[in-house]
């Protein structure tokens, strides 16, 4: 340490960071809390009280970070459409070719449904509605999406694919999901066979005239 006369060493402020740091972790216990409260009862029954309960705060310490119970479930969406959409990128890029690197989105797409469970049902029944506040945030996921396997799509086959083209297959692989998510039993049984069928779908939609094609699923005898 300097102990030069008329030099000071500069020292960390902990009362001075404290208070954003604690207001990060503050904001995050209740969006951990609110997600247990809105997958287990719903969007539409969730108040902001069950939401203090759960959080163990304040209505003031609520109101300090959020207006309502909808723009806690914005900032769900909004954390969860971003993660999703990261992990569904990462997985694929790590694909060594263009048919795997789909295997491995739809994968991503699949695995974090099962792992996100109940709260992603609210969420996209939720968001899925026109005047939804979370609607908004669905259409830059499906654009996010759209774009990412544009991209994929235009460097394998050195055109630019109809972006229609990639929104009417988004919209196929989501109304199986959802089918999926409420199926009453999803072992690794069911989630193989719709895991098989949106890669067929995927794949025989985006590959080129040459590409090997999945084989077309059948129901077993």
């Amino acid at each position: 340490m300097d102990e030069t006369p008329g030099k000071r060493s500069a020292s960390p402020r902990p009362l001075a960071q404290a208070a954003p740091l604690s207001a990060f972790f503050s904001r995050n216990k209740i969006l951990s809390a609110a997600s247990d409260v809105f997958a287990g009862v719903g969007a539409r029954a969730t108040t902001v009280e069950d939401i203090l309960r759960a959080a163990g705060i304040s209505r003031r310490t609520f109101y300090r970070f959020f207006e309502s119970k909808e723009n806690v479930l914005q900032s769900l969406f909004e954390v969860s459409t971003a993660l999703f959409i990261d992990n569904i990128r990462g997985e694929a890029s790590a694909g060594r070719t263009p048919i795997e690197k789909l295997e491995r989105g739809v994968d991503a797409y699949l695995g974090f449904g099962q792992r996100a469970g109940p709260l992603m049902r609210v969420l996209n029944g939720e968001a899925s509605r026109p005047d939804s506040p979370l609607a908004a945030r669905k259409q830059w996921l499906v654009d996010q999406l759209v774009e990412f396997f544009s991209a994929e799509a235009d460097a394998h086959h050195g055109h630019h694919v109809d972006p229609l083209v990639l929104r009417g297959l988004l919209f196929a692989l989501e109304g199986l999901h959802q089918r999926m998510l409420l199926e009453p039993k999803r072992d690794t049984r069911v989630v193989a066979r719709y895991r098989a069928v949106m890669i067929r779908i995927l794949v025989a939609t985006l590959a080129g005239q040459h590409d090997p094609l999945p084989q077309l699923p059948f129901l077993e005898p």
